[in-house]
């Protein structure tokens, strides 16, 4: 069976990315947020549930696209530095 989220997983590994890094995943409203285990995660996607479903898995924020149009800047401008951007 295939399934899209074991692409981040798989991602995440290959990057080498441990807990405490930032990572932005685009498309993260199908629950993607979980293969973070313990990574600090920009979630990227759009519409209310989806946001619920990333924060309520550990994301640490949360950008719309769909209603903030272009999210480059705010993700440019994030506080943290990213150690890797997954988009699927």
């Amino acid at each position: 069976m295939l399934y899209a989220g074991v692409t981040v997983y798989k991602a995440l590994k290959q990057a080498n990315l441990t807990p405490g890094d930032t990572v932005a995943i685009t498309g993260a409203g199908g629950g993607r947020v979980r293969y973070g285990n313990g990574m600090r995660i920009v979630a990227i996607d759009l519409g209310e549930e989806k946001q619920k479903l990333c924060l309520s898995l550990g994301a640490e924020s949360w950008n719309d696209f769909k209603t903030a149009g272009n999210v480059s800047p705010k993700i440019v401008s994030h506080p943290a530095s990213f150690d890797s951007t997954l988009s699927e």
